[in-house]
């Protein structure tokens, strides 16, 4: 059964490494935003295992609409992992965060990888 908690940023830099960034120093994992004020990190857990991380701060995407703005960066799952429901509960617990705080957009960045 997957839990989904709240983690330091420091949790998330060996998955970010792993699965995003295998050719980067766990140094260039880190990120400013890690650690503002207003940024929040999740992890998912089957278990006691660490599968899937997801990172938000508060940050305005310029070509939206005004309101208050979190990014969704850094979302990775191991890959023995994948399927299970992880990814989604991650999600499912951060749009829970932003409706506390009262966020209103949700953006990111994403890689579209294919297998040509």
């Amino acid at each position: 059964m997957i839990t989904v908690k709240h983690i330091d940023a420091s949790e998330t830099y060996l998955l970010r490494q792993k699965v995003l960034r295998p050719n980067q120093s766990l140094e260039d994992c880190k990120y400013d935003s890690d650690y503002e004020t207003d940024a929040f990190h999740l992890g998912a857990f089957l278990y006691d295992e660490l599968v899937s991380i997801a990172s938000f701060s508060k940050e305005i995407h310029p070509d939206l609409q005004a309101g208050t703005h979190y990014r969704l960066r850094e979302m990775a799952t191991l890959p023995n992992f994948r399927n299970q429901h992880a990814g989604s509960s991650l999600i499912r617990k951060a749009e829970q965060v932003l409706q506390e705080r009262e966020a209103n957009i949700l953006w990111c960045n994403a890689r579209i990888i294919t297998n040509d």
